[in-house]
């Protein structure tokens, strides 16, 4: 009985001139993939922009500044805490 030797293509074998495979190719369908596709490109549009969104309108009533409860509050200097000075001012 006679085997048949059937040769195995190896990933970074050439088709004609252009060699295939490797990270770049990859990347380059991947890219060409998503960008194919509409909603996805409109989808992560609209994520950025909601995320950025967020962002804007949660820091917009935060009030950075310092206080007790009840008392008023104090911004800038006025928040660093007391630092004791020895003789001479230092």
């Amino acid at each position: 009985m006679k085997t048949q030797v059937i040769p195995v293509p190896q990933p970074d074998a050439g088709l004609g001139d252009r060699p295939r495979g490797g990270f770049g190719a990859a990347v380059r369908a991947e890219w060409t993939k998503f960008r194919s596709v509409r909603g996805w490109v409109i989808g992560m549009i609209l994520a950025a922009l909601l995320t950025i969104f967020v962002g804007v309108f949660a820091a917009a009533n935060v009030n950075i500044g310092c206080g007790t409860s009840g008392g008023s509050q104090h911004s800038g200097k006025a928040c660093l805490p007391y630092v004791p000075h020895g003789p001479g001012g230092t």
